[in-house]
């Protein structure tokens, strides 16, 4: 019974098996996918900064500081990013 239906991976199978097929292109899904995120991240910390009153300064430095902290994070795996593409192009004119 089993064997007749299609067995559907789960998230974790669907990473390795394209980290082993092709990990250049995993590589490069998981940079974008990290940049997304931090993009996602950063929108989120300016809408709650922009909806917490004026007169809360204590919530609006703590929501000013994560906004900082993820626009270094996203600037670090941009630059990551950028060597790994440098590094991609390089290997491909070598082939």
């Amino acid at each position: 019974m089993l064997g007749n239906k299609k067995r559907h991976r789960s998230e974790a199978e669907e990473w390795y098996f394209r980290l082993m097929n092709d990990p250049i292109q995993f590589e490069k899904d998981r940079f974008i996918d990290s940049i997304n995120l931090f993009n996602d991240i950063i929108e989120e910390f300016q809408k709650l900064y922009e909806e917490t009153p004026a007169t809360d300064r204590l919530a609006r430095d703590e929501i000013f500081d994560g906004i900082d902290q993820s626009k270094r994070d996203l600037a670090r795996i941009q630059a990551e990013y950028e060597i790994f593409k440098k590094y991609k192009t390089r290997t491909a004119i070598s082939k």
